[in-house]
């Protein structure tokens, strides 16, 4: 039987909020390169945000759904320091349970593209969160599902970077079958558990705009890091007729 390809992150997450520390979460990539990846990443407090975590939740308003929500820190902060609604949404049911444990009110273990009710004014996706949607292909259809979940006027937030500015080599990381040089294939691996490989998107902010003016937002550049590394907001644009 196939293991999940998101169960070792889930293990991981479950491990440290038991026992408060982890063995790291192993990320494989194509040509065989292995990252650990430090699972506290996934608890830290606002005082450990970066700039675009901290910017994110700052231009967050109202109803936010909080996409790829991991074990909840930003859920946490917007819930608990922020004072606004929050629906964390997270793929891993041992995740969502971690999230559950620790406070948050409204944690679900769904697929976004699942989600068939409820309107939100902000769709949040920190720590290059728009990766889960694999490919181009894949941003086309969140893109189209996000317009059905938000409001008029309502907006998505996000950051991401374009692979081929940073100091990693595309070709380590490009998916087999990929068409664009952000869609990479990942491996996860906790205690020797390996899951299924799934596709991750790192889109850079042309590619980004060209496609959500194409769907229908208004795409704003918030903040510009060096290495291609930027945060975005798209807002859903208001129906002419809509409009007083």
């Amino acid at each position: 039987m196939a293991i999940p390809s998101w169960l070792p992150l889930g293990l991981a997450i479950q491990d440290y909020h038991k026992q408060g520390h982890a063995s790291h979460l192993l990320v494989h990539t194509r040509e065989g390169t292995v990252t650990p990846y430090p699972v506290e990443m996934f608890f830290r407090d606002y005082e450990d945000f970066g700039i675009f975590d901290e910017l994110g939740c700052a231009h967050a308003r109202d109803k936010v759904l909080d996409i790829g929500a991991g074990a909840g820190c930003i859920s946490l902060f917007l819930q608990d320091g922020m004072g606004l609604e929050v629906t964390a949404v997270e793929i891993s049911p041992d995740a969502v349970e971690v999230m559950r444990q620790r406070g948050v009110r409204d944690a679900r273990a769904i697929d976004f593209f699942d989600l068939s009710e409820g309107k939100w004014d902000t769709l949040l996706l920190m720590m290059n969160g728009i990766g889960f949607v694999g490919t181009l292909d894949g941003y086309e259809a969140f893109l189209a599902k996000a317009s059905t979940l938000l409001v008029d006027g309502g907006q998505i937030l996000f950051d991401s970077s374009d692979l081929e500015l940073t100091e990693l080599n595309p070709a380590d990381f490009r998916s087999p079958d990929s068409k664009y040089p952000g869609e990479v294939w990942y491996q996860l691996e906790y205690k020797g558990i390996r899951g299924q490989p799934y596709q991750w998107l790192y889109l850079d902010a042309k590619t980004a705009r060209t496609h959500a003016e194409k769907a229908g937002f208004k795409f704003e550049m918030l903040q510009e890091a060096e290495d291609g590394y930027y945060l975005a907001r798209l807002t859903k644009k208001v129906p002419e007729k809509s409009r007083p």
